[in-house]
């Protein structure tokens, strides 16, 4: 619930995404799930009809087509450094990824979707909006590490 209250001050959109996939994942009960959607709706609705009611965007609603350009991921070097990263530690990744698929599957299948999101409505060089996936990936790494799988 904090981190979608703290995700809802930078991007409540995202925070409302994220809420929605993690709502499941998370094995909140009702209350509480509630509670997390109506977080950054209410958060939208105050920035966007009082603190921002005069605000212009200059992105588009639905990004797919430019993402698709790739012109975002090569006009950024971090990429490619992500890139190389990814290549050379490919087995540990793959084996993390399939770690978590199996003990946790909704945990998985929300950063999927999450990320698919991210793709069609967002850029996916904004790193920041990816930084959800940290707490999750801690703790399927927590639990990977405990098994005494070595990466």
């Amino acid at each position: 619930m904090l981190l979608t209250l703290l995700m809802s001050a930078t991007r409540a959109d995202i925070a409302l995404l994220f809420a929605i996939c993690s709502v499941g994942a998370a094995g909140l009960g009702l209350r509480a799930q509630s509670a997390l959607i109506a977080i950054p709706l209410i958060v939208q609705l105050l920035l966007s009809n009082l603190v921002f009611s005069e605000a212009e965007y200059y992105s588009l609603l639905f990004m797919l087509k430019d993402n698709l350009s790739l012109r975002y991921l090569a006009s950024s070097p971090i990429n490619f450094a992500l890139i190389a990263l990814i290549i050379r530690y490919w087995e540990a990744i793959k084996g993390l990824v399939t770690y978590g698929a199996k003990a946790n599957k909704s945990v998985v299948f929300a950063m999927a979707a999450y990320t698919i999101t991210l793709c069609l409505i967002a850029r996916p060089d904004e790193y920041r909006l990816f930084l959800p996936f940290l707490p999750l990936i801690l703790w399927v790494f927590e639990d990977y590490r405990q098994k005494g799988v070595s990466i």
